[in-house]
């Protein structure tokens, strides 16, 4: 068994039988790192953190407040890895580190396993004028080693043909594309 699961935004919850998988969690009904927008999680959800399931590893593919909350970190239990992109600054390491997390790295090229599942970060692969892309963000293709599923995300980055090709090669067929 494969499950994705829209957490609202851009997060997500994937899941095994034995492993559970968060991408770009934001659990609270807002943004914490905008305050003076105050802008809310679309669609506007309710999660009730005691009742959310055990977390295996965290994947932060930036640190745009939209996908590395740490309001939503301190809400999961201390030492529950957290992996960033390997381009993060070292002061959101110390941040993450200083909440009592295990802190990885997701760098392009280089598969990860968290139980379960296989992680592959993706370079970014279009590098286009200054404000049209970003380097810094890690596109994501987790999938099952059992074969029962997968799932791309090229985050806040354009998607172009290599991305495809890089997940035609892995699984069989392509699971879950989100842009």
């Amino acid at each position: 068994m494969f499950t994705v699961t829209a957490l609202g935004h851009q997060g997500w919850l994937i899941r095994t039988p034995r492993t559970r998988v968060l991408i770009d969690p934001v659990l609270t009904p807002h943004f914490t790192r905008m305050p003076l927008t105050k802008p809310a999680v679309h669609p506007p959800r309710r999660i009730d953190l005691a009742a959310f399931p055990p977390i295996d590893a965290v994947l932060i593919t930036h640190e745009h407040p939209d996908h590395l909350d740490f309001v939503t970190l301190q809400h999961l239990p201390r030492g529950t890895p957290v992996l960033l992109s390997s381009h993060a600054s070292d002061a959101a390491r110390r941040v993450i580190a200083s909440m009592g997390h295990e802190v990885g790295s997701l760098a392009p090229g280089r598969p990860c396993l968290v139980g379960e599942l296989a992680v592959l970060p993706l370079p970014p692969y279009v590098i286009g004028e200054p404000g049209e892309n970003e380097v810094d963000i890690v596109p994501l293709l987790v999938r099952d080693h059992a074969g029962h599923g997968n799932f791309f995300t090229s985050v806040d980055i354009v998607q172009v043909p290599e991305m495809a090709q890089e997940g035609r090669r892995n699984p069989d067929r392509l699971g879950v594309w989100t842009h």
